[in-house]
């Protein structure tokens, strides 16, 4: 990733400003100490729970643009942001890129399971979500992204917190089965479950958009590991609330930078981060954008871009992208799309 030092004047009116930042350039701006490299001999590395990542696909045909924004802005080049909107009666997945709103499946308008559980397959391609009852029980049912291909799996699972999850192969997702409380992978093709470990299904490792790194929380650390699961770097990380825990949602390209959000807690889902974290230096690092925590969503994106949602004092939520050179263009959300429930760089 490219060192890029911009150079420009802050200002709130313009929608094009370069700022003193990168991806790249963020450890020169340092933050606020809150984590700490892990002293002391490190265990030897061992190959990652999940399934091995594959490269981005392209975006999926057979979804609808419903709008295009002229001065309405949204996510380009670093990230497509995920939705779930909701237009009258009904409930869809949408996307943000370009500039574009665009309506893709529609799901359940249940008010229990699906809100929480919908996910988009890290490839783009599939969506899944959970159809269940007041107590967090219910299927799993897979789908293509446009809505088409929809297949409801046998097994009973609970639909709290982060999970299901989707396994980086977009193949499989981490689930707990009702009754038993078993943990471990369903295979969507199949519909074989494979038992984890505690240890291995509390791994909810992200990937970088490359491919190339990927990063998990392992109990007060951030673990980074390259593809093929080689120990890079394992920083200690400070509880980001005050019910303790913190949650990794993406990596950097060169595997430097995490992106870290508060523990999920039932029902809670986590899709985005609030903190950057320097895993070189173990310290946070400063974002281009202020905001108040709690009312910032970070989404890494690829080759050192970012995009920055921003949504605080009852005012309309807007989209800053950060490009990988440091610059920063500023917009308002498009009215009405809802909750993001993810994105894909």
């Amino acid at each position: 990733m490219t060192v890029a030092v911009a150079r420009a004047a802050r200002s709130t009116q313009t929608l094009r400003r370069a700022v003193a930042l990168s991806v790249a350039a963020l450890a020169l701006l340092g933050g606020a100490a809150c984590s700490a490299p892990v002293s002391g001999p490190v265990a030897a590395p061992a190959a990652p729970a999940d399934p091995p990542a594959v490269a981005p696909a392209v975006q999926p045909a057979g979804s609808s643009t419903v709008s295009t924004t002229g001065n309405g802005g949204g996510a380009g080049g670093p990230a497509t942001l995920y939705y779930l909107t909701r237009d009258g009666g009904s409930q869809y997945v949408t996307s943000l890129r370009d500039g574009r709103v665009t309506r893709h499946a529609e799901v359940p308008n249940e008010r229990y399971c699906v809100g929480n559980s919908v996910s988009v397959s890290p490839d783009g391609r599939r969506v899944a979500w959970v159809t269940g009852n007041d107590r967090g029980e219910g299927r799993l049912t897979v789908a293509n992204l446009d809505g088409s291909d929809r297949k409801t799996l046998p097994q009973r699972v609970y639909c709290l917190g982060n999970h299901p999850a989707w396994a980086g192969d977009s193949g499989s997702m981490k689930v707990i089965l009702v009754g038993s409380g078993t943990k471990g992978l369903l295979d969507l093709a199949t519909g074989a479950f494979t038992a984890q470990t505690p240890e291995q299904f509390a791994r909810d490792t992200v990937r970088s958009a490359n491919g190339d790194f990927q990063a998990y929380r392992a109990d007060d650390r951030i673990v980074v590991r390259d593809a093929r699961g080689r120990l890079v770097r394992e920083v200690r990380h400070g509880a980001e609330t005050e019910e303790g825990g913190f949650t990794v949602t993406g990596v950097s390209d060169d595997g430097r930078y995490v992106a870290v959000g508060p523990q999920a807690t039932d029902p809670s889902r986590i899709v985005s981060g609030w903190t950057l974290v320097d895993t070189a230096t173990g310290r946070n690092a400063s974002l281009p954008v202020e905001a108040t925590r709690g009312h910032l969503s970070l989404f890494l994106g690829a080759g050192g871009a970012m995009v920055i949602r921003v949504h605080e004092n009852g005012q309309p939520a807007r989209i800053h992208e950060v490009s990988a050179s440091g610059e920063v263009t500023s917009r308002p959300e498009p009215a009405a799309l809802g909750r993001p429930i993810g994105h894909r760089a």
